[in-house]
């Protein structure tokens, strides 16, 4: 009976431990694959012109690549390491913003929700990649620069953004 206990008493053990490990691994690793919203906070002021600059908006993160979403569409095309698809695919499917991802070597780092007032979906009609479900720019080209016309920012720059 004694060496019963000892041996309930190992196993305890050994389990405590892989339990700490496996804690130091996550924290360490990242198994939380929650991704971080980085909120785009415009300013309220009346002006005609407004620039997003999204190095700026998503300086607290790692990231390389700006993806924008196209609105309604489907993630077949696309493959991440690490991402929730069914939380994302939710952002695309409304009128009221458009997702935009930002991504560090092929992994999802954070995401925004660009209010659909600014105008990003015309960034398809000025595209040769006008049937691709994202439009991909680098990070040193993630400056939009918008114009209002009625309700609507209008992007001015778009024939700056894209290398044909």
């Amino acid at each position: 009976m004694k060496l019963l206990y000892m041996e309930i008493a190992k196993m305890k053990s050994r389990l405590f431990y892989m339990v700490i490990i496996f804690s130091v691994f996550c924290l360490f690793f990242g198994c939380n694959n929650d991704l971080k919203e980085i909120p785009i906070n415009i300013s309220q002021e009346n002006s005609d012109i407004i620039s997003l600059d999204f190095s700026q908006i998503a300086q607290n993160i790692e990231w390389d690549t700006l993806r924008i979403i196209k609105p309604y569409s489907e993630f077949g095309e696309m493959a991440f390491e690490n991402w929730n698809m069914r939380k994302l695919k939710n952002f695309t499917q409304t009128d009221i913003h458009i997702l935009v991802l930002y991504t560090f070597r092929n992994e999802i780092t954070g995401y925004s929700l660009v209010p659909r007032g600014f105008d990003l979906f015309q960034l398809w009609g000025h595209s040769d990649q006008s049937n691709n479900t994202n439009l991909v720019f680098i990070k040193d080209n993630s400056r939009f620069e918008f114009k209002k016309e009625g309700d609507v920012y209008k992007i001015i720059n778009q024939d700056s953004l894209f290398f044909n």
